[in-house]
């Protein structure tokens, strides 16, 4: 009976010792160990080590970029400009003077040239004489009368554009060429109302000019003729039945002998008279 407690005792001392070394052996590397006829299933384990390794932070510097190559500004779009489109050309008015002999010269020939200025394409008339224009100037040879000589002339285009020019030169003639006739009758014209409301509207004009002479009176609505009477007197009345109501237009009065004078007639009548 004494045998049984020692057993037990040394039972108990066996499990420290074992205690203890299962202690002592926490963390050491374990190892197998197999008895005689043991069998183990043990799989194989698999143990991932990872390594962190230093990151290395490496810096590259971006690449500046090309500079852009200058690319030229794009023209606003439209109509391109035609450099060999003609310029409008300035309205400008025709010329026509006489320059030579100026008004008022006194000449001792009985044979003068008149001439002056005078825009292209137009053609000086006297009578029966003509000149065109020739880089921009005319002339015409005249025989002149002893004393006063009132000379008109008319530029004519191609349009049947007319305009006038007149000049007045004396001819001082020798003694022995002076007529001994009376002397020549200056030619004047005049207008007597200038405007007229009649049904049919007219005007008078009357004048002076040489015995003989023949006088035209001219206008796009009437026009007359008649002639100097032997005192040198004229008269002449003229109807203008197609003249339009309120219209202002030219009427020209002009010799046989080449002399002109100007004046303008109104027709006052209202257009429901008309």
């Amino acid at each position: 009976m004494q045998s049984r407690p020692f057993l037990v005792a040394m039972a108990a001392f066996v499990i420290v010792l074992i205690s203890g070394a299962a202690i002592a052996g926490i963390g050491a590397p374990r190892e197998l160990s197999f008895s005689a006829g043991a069998t183990v299933d043990d799989k194989e384990s698999t143990t991932s080590t990872t390594v962190e390794k230093p990151v290395t932070t490496t810096t590259t510097k971006a690449a500046e970029p090309a500079p852009d190559k200058e690319t030229p500004k794009e023209e606003p779009k439209g109509e391109a400009e035609d450099d060999t489109k003609a310029e409008p050309k300035p309205d400008i008015k025709p010329v026509f003077t006489v320059t030579a002999p100026k008004d008022g010269d006194h000449v001792t020939s009985k044979v003068v040239t008149f001439g002056g200025e005078i825009s292209d394409g137009y053609t000086v008339v006297r009578g029966k004489y003509t000149a065109k224009s020739h880089k921009g100037a005319w002339s015409i040879e005249l025989v002149l009368s002893p004393g006063k000589n009132r000379v008109g002339f008319e530029a004519v285009n191609d349009e049947g554009k007319t305009l006038y020019a007149k000049v007045t030169v004396y001819y001082d003639a020798p003694a022995d060429e002076k007529p001994a006739e009376e002397p020549k009758t200056e030619f004047t014209a005049s207008q007597k109302y200038g405007s007229c409301g009649e049904a049919v509207p007219y005007d008078k004009f009357y004048g002076t000019a040489a015995p003989g002479t023949k006088i035209y009176v001219i206008s796009e609505y009437g026009s007359g003729e008649t002639k100097a009477d032997a005192n040198g007197k004229w008269y002449l009345r003229v109807d203008f039945p197609h003249s339009p109501a309120g219209k202002t237009f030219a009427v020209k009065v002009k010799t046989s002998t080449g002399e002109k004078a100007y004046f303008e007639f109104t027709n006052t009548q209202s257009e429901k008279d008309h």
